[in-house]
Formats: structure tokens, C-alpha cells, sequence
């Protein structure tokens, strides 16, 4: 067995470790909304993967609100079940926030990158491209000017 495919509760631990809880995402009204998440697509797969015997995968997906909720972040983990134990690997994650996206592969760590340092990247992501359509415009002002 491979020692990238961990139990089940080694990825929730993971999760809550990262930032990946109610709290964490700002989802107060759900205090238990991630585990319950997980729980429901692992056991959807184990039992897809109990009675065809192969690999099978699934995506987490997550919502996370930052910035006194003004941001809306979705994440989406792609886990693989083996069927000797059926033991989780994570594959890679994706975020985005708006038309901004990131991805991330996980390689031999199972571990997901914190939520909010995703988002972060993702803002400054967003204000590098809000300050080059401002430094445009303003070389486009500039040039306009000179012609006049």
C-alpha cells in the first residue's frame, strides 16, 4: 500500500488544520457543514469503489467568504479512493475568486494550502490586474492628451 493514501480522518484533520471549517470559511450558521460534506461523498465512494474494485475519485467543494464577506472564494479538492482500504489520496485544488483561479497539486503531501493564504494570493492576484488596467488607462490619458 501505497503511504500517500491516508484514513479518512487524517484528510479531515487536514482540512480543519488549513482553515477548511464552518469558522474558518466564514460559514457560522453550519458548524459542522464540512465534516458532514466529507463524511457524505466519502461514503458515497467507498461503496462505488467497494463494488467495482478500481480507483475512484470525487471533488470537495467549499465555499469560503473573506473581507467582511464581500469575497466569495470556491475551493475544490479531487481526492482518489483505493480499493484495498479505502484510503484517501489528494490529488490537487483548485480556488477561485471571481475569474481568478489557482491550482495546486498536491504531489506526496495530502495536505490542501490554507485557506485564507489561497485567497490572499488570489486578491493580490485581482488588485495586480485592477492596477494595470489603472496604469493603462493612464498611459492611454496620457497619450490622449498629447495629441490634443
Amino acid at each position: 500500500m501505497n503511504h500517500i493514501y491516508k484514513e479518512p480522518e487524517f484528510h479531515l484533520q487536514m482540512l480543519a488544520y488549513n482553515g477548511y471549517t464552518a469558522q474558518g470559511l466564514r460559514l457560522p450558521q453550519l458548524p459542522d457543514f464540512v465534516s458532514r460534506l466529507f463524511d457524505n461523498y466519502y461514503r458515497e465512494i467507498s461503496r462505488a469503489v467497494r463494488q467495482s474494485g478500481e480507483l475512484r475519485s470525487f471533488v470537495l467543494p467549499l465555499q469560503g467568504f473573506f473581507d467582511a464577506n464581500q469575497d466569495e472564494v470556491n475551493y475544490k479538492i479531487l481526492y482518489r479512493c483505493h480499493p484495498k482500504d479505502l484510503h484517501l489520496r489528494a490529488i490537487c485544488m483548485t480556488a477561485a475568486l471571481g475569474e481568478f483561479r489557482k491550482m495546486v497539486f498536491f504531489g506526496n503531501s495530502n495536505e490542501p494550502q490554507n485557506a485564507k493564504i489561497l485567497y490572499q494570493q488570489l486578491s493580490n492576484m485581482r488588485t495586480e490586474k485592477v492596477l494595470e488596467m489603472l496604469s493603462q488607462r493612464k498611459v492611454n490619458t496620457v497619450k490622449l492628451n498629447r495629441t490634443l
